[in-house]
């Protein structure tokens, strides 16, 4: 009988310590749970943010490709506007005559007649105004887009590491639940990983072993007295 006492008391003492062991482990294994709900979470709203980005740089560079339009159709009219004004300029300019009124002005002093860069300056400094408001707003719409797709890139990066590391601990969150129930199967006990008060059962089983051993001891004092 005392023989009997020994390895019952043996076996419980290995299973205490199988135990502890899970319990240690259980730890690592519910931390890694928490840290994965995090990480979707994380990957949930760096998606949803990279959806509004995408947006955003769309929208950028449609208005960016509009600037450049609306320059380039400029450019064309201001070089229409400027083969016009001289083909009407030069006209002009072979129908004045001293002492004769000009048709545009009524002057009878043509100072400009000779002058094709004087009478164009006007004109000149209007296009000038007008080409760098242009490309101004070109430069703008060039700037958001950059800023927009740079933006973009570091949402795209972000979610790529969060979405690599969530891979990662998925691996070691499989690998340590595998662990588990094969440790919980060598002594007989089964894991329910779903169960809320898991930790607390598992204290509450190794107390019962514990003081099963301590009773043990007991009973071999007795059969040694």
């Amino acid at each position: 009988k005392l023989a009997d006492l020994n390895a019952i008391s043996e076996q419980k003492i290995q299973h205490i310590h199988k135990i502890s062991l899970i319990q240690q482990q259980l730890k690592q294994w519910f931390e890694l749970k928490q840290l994965q709900e995090q990480q979707l979470e994380q990957l949930q709203k760096l998606q949803n943010e990279q959806s509004t980005c995408q947006n955003t740089h769309t929208e950028a560079s449609q208005a960016l490709s509009k600037a450049k339009q609306t320059r380039q159709q400029l450019q064309i009219i201001l070089q229409q506007q400027q083969r016009l004004h001289d083909a009407n300029i030069e006209k002009l300019r072979e129908q004045l005559k001293q002492d004769e009124a000009c048709i545009v002005c009524g002057s009878l002093e043509h100072p400009y007649r000779t002058n094709a860069q004087a009478i164009s300056k006007s004109l000149f400094e209007l296009q000038q105004q007008q080409e760098q408001e242009a490309l101004e707003k070109e430069q703008q719409a060039l700037d958001a887009e950059k800023n927009a797709q740079q933006a973009l890139t570091k949402v795209i990066i972000q979610h790529q590491q969060i979405a690599s590391l969530f891979e990662q601990n998925k691996e070691k969150f499989v690998v340590l639940q595998q662990t588990l129930s094969s440790q919980a199967s060598d002594i007989a006990l089964q894991l329910d990983f779903e169960q809320k008060n898991l930790q607390l059962n598992l204290n509450t089983l190794k107390q019962e072993y514990e003081q099963h051993v301590h009773d043990f001891k007991q009973q071999q004092q007795q059969l040694l007295t």
